[in-house]
């Protein structure tokens, strides 16, 4: 890719240059200045010079070779110090160059080391930029994906922003967000040096290498990836894909040291179908934090409770909580109380079961559930009574805060 000039003289502008000039200053102990590629300076070591034509500078950038200058070479131009001149080159473009001021036996031996430097130090802010500014560009187009209904009149635009950031968005994809819980210390780090977090944007772009999928960080532990399908695959090969491709960027993150878990959305072949698979994929990854030890990855399809789950009102779940499930959870052992109730249902009433898998006597057992019925007005003898405390109880903890809704991105 060719490395665009305008990106590299905003940066300049922006008082990279001044901030290159003094970090290089500081390096070699001899002043140093940062040019423009019309030879105004933009960084310098010397405040004054700030603003000024160095006119030694000129030459230098159109032969692209150095120039060393001595006191003569001073008095033919302006605003030149004696010392040596280099070019800073990217890719075949001439954007500036660097100067360093000094006896020419004291800094020549600085001049190519500089200039590397600079031209290093440029490239990696560069690249750090276009990167920031394509993550922003592909979260705008989420944006207007989770934003867009059917009908809608903007549909032609939305599809024509994708189409400019290289992305069909007939092409069939699944969303998949994964969430990045914590990094495990105590896990080798091959790639990385002890205690520095690993490049997540470099994992997430060698699993899903393809070009047609769409990568969008969303925040520091939050990524969304559109991947993209086969052109002919049913819900059961869709399914499939997402768990084997979620589940190798799962492995390598659990490689490099970081905990994550993932939830995958359903199929997507245009955009009312795309903005449904993002709150699918937003469903199960709550689904999955929730459920799900580390390194899993939750499809939306296979977890039909809790989808139905997600889906009650606001109002309706609010005034169930404050009717029967708010005072179970101020008690003391509030935690212990609801974990009673999945369990008792889960189990399909079944005491033996459910004492053995909460490792309390039948005794202890009968004596919460009965509690629950004093406290919660519900008896969990009650198929009903009992199905509406589990479904409450479910959502109480797929819904941090009492009740999340949806978000959007």
């Amino acid at each position: 890719m060719g490395i665009p000039l305008y990106g590299v003289l905003d940066m300049l502008n922006q008082g990279i240059g001044q901030e290159i000039a003094l970090a290089a200053s500081r390096i070699i102990g001899h002043g140093v200045l940062i040019t423009d590629a019309e030879g105004v300076v933009l960084g310098c070591y010397d405040l004054k010079r700030i603003g000024s034509l160095h006119e030694a500078s000129l030459p230098v950038m159109k032969s692209r070779k150095p120039a060393f200058l001595d006191e003569q070479a001073c008095k033919v131009y302006k605003g030149t110090r004696y010392g040596v001149t280099f070019p800073i080159e990217l890719g075949n473009e001439v954007v500036g160059s660097v100067g360093i001021t000094g006896r020419l036996e004291e800094v020549s031996q600085y001049g190519q080391l500089i200039q590397m430097f600079v031209e290093v130090f440029l490239k990696e802010r560069l690249e750090q930029n276009l990167s920031q500014l394509r993550d922003r560009d592909r979260y705008n187009l989420l944006l207007e994906i989770t934003a867009f209904h059917a009908g809608g009149a903007d549909e032609e635009n939305i599809l024509l922003h994708a189409k400019a950031l290289g992305f069909d968005l007939s092409v069939p994809r699944a969303a998949i967000m994964v969430e990045i819980q914590e990094e495990n210390s105590a896990s080798a780090r091959p790639e990385n040096m002890p205690g520095s977090r690993p490049d997540i944007s470099a994992i997430v772009e060698r699993v899903f290498s393809e070009r047609e999928n769409i990568y969008i960080p969303l925040s520091i532990n939050r990524i969304m990836i559109f991947a993209v399908l086969g052109a002919h695959e049913s819900e059961r090969d869709v399914k499939s894909t997402v768990q084997r491709r979620g589940g190798e960027l799962l492995e390598m993150f659990a490689r490099s040291g970081v905990c994550a878990k993932a939830g995958a959305g359903s199929l997507a072949t245009d955009l009312v179908t795309l903005r449904q698979s993002y709150y699918d994929a937003y469903q199960a990854m709550m689904i999955c934090r929730w459920t799900g030890e580390p390194g899993r990855l939750v499809y939306i399809k296979d977890s039909h409770l809790e989808r139905l789950v997600f889906n009650i009102s606001s109002e309706a779940y609010t005034s169930f909580y404050k009717d029967n499930l708010q005072a179970l959870v101020r008690q003391k052992d509030g935690d212990e109380l609801l974990r009673v109730i999945l369990v008792w249902c889960e189990t399909k009433f079944n005491a033996t079961e459910s004492s053995q898998r909460l490792h309390i006597h039948k005794n202890t057992l009968s004596y919460r559930i009965n509690r629950i019925q004093k406290i919660s007005g519900l008896d969990l003898k009650n198929f009903k009574e009992a199905t509406a405390l589990y479904i409450a109880v479910t959502l109480y903890y797929l819904k941090p805060r009492g009740y999340m809704a949806l978000p959007e991105p």
